[in-house]
This record gives C-alpha cells, structure tokens and sequence, in this order.
C-alpha cells in the first residue's frame, strides 16, 4: 500500500515554528504605504469635486452676467457665495474674473448684444484640502465659462 503523508521533519523545514512576529513586521511595512494610498485617493477626490462645483459656480456666474441689468460686484459676490456654500472655502481664497469681449477690467454695464462674457474662478487647492499632507500643495484650480451678452 503507498502512503501519502509527509514526515514531520519536511513539514517544519517548510512551516517553522518561530515565525512569531512576522505578521507586526509585515503590517509595520506596509501600514504606510496603504495609509498613504487611501490619503491619495481621498485628496484626488476632494480635487475632482471641487474642479465641479468651480465649473457650475462659473456656469452661473456667467449666465447672470449675459443679462443686462447685473453688474460685476453682483455676479462674483453669487460666484463666491456658491463656492463658499458648497465647499466651505473662504470667500478670501476665492477669485473671480469678469471678462468682456477679453478685457478683465471692462465692466458689464458696459456690454452690448452680443459681445463675449467669460467669468473665470480660482481656487488654491492648499485652501480646500482635507488631507495634512496636501499631495496636491501648490496647485490652483481654475474654471472658465464663456457666453455671449443679451
């Protein structure tokens, strides 16, 4: 008859014993490095959704100032607001550019039918990280919209 076990000398050559502590070493190892990853992930998020609500925050910033009675004070004041409401950002940290035609300093009231709006928004991202270590430290995010006057 064949006999399929294995002497206990093979199985402690393979399976020692005094592996006590390998599993705190590994974890000490690699605890950082996933740390670090989930950190990353989260940071690159918070960055996607803000380039978001930058985009809808000039979309309606640039939808009121096609119309013809609001003036530059009254759409970066909404633009501001929007950002600060949605992301908790200080309206300090954010900036707003109001272009006629390509001019940033031309006032609205001075636009007519059919010249080009654009309203640009910035943000440093330093100013709406959640994450201590700011993978992203430097970095400003910008959004753009351009419609034509009414």
């Amino acid at each position: 008859m064949l006999s399929f076990y294995r002497r206990q000398s093979d199985r402690s050559r393979r399976y020692p014993e005094n592996r006590k502590g390998t599993t705190t070493v590994e974890m000490a190892m690699m605890l950082p490095v996933f740390v670090m990853s989930i950190l990353g992930i989260i940071e690159v998020g918070r960055a996607m959704m803000l380039v978001q609500v930058l985009e809808d925050a000039t979309r309606t910033g640039v939808r009121m100032a096609i119309l013809s009675n609001t003036n530059n004070s009254q759409v970066t004041s909404a633009v501001q607001t929007l950002v600060h409401n949605t992301t908790n950002v200080a309206t300090g940290n954010i900036t707003v550019a109001i272009g006629v035609n390509g001019n940033n300093s031309a006032a609205l009231s001075t636009a007519v039918p059919g010249d080009t709006i654009s309203v640009s928004v910035q943000v440093p991202f330093s100013a709406a990280s959640w994450v201590p270590p700011n993978f992203l430290k430097g970095k400003t995010l910008t959004s753009l919209c351009t419609m034509q006057h009414e």
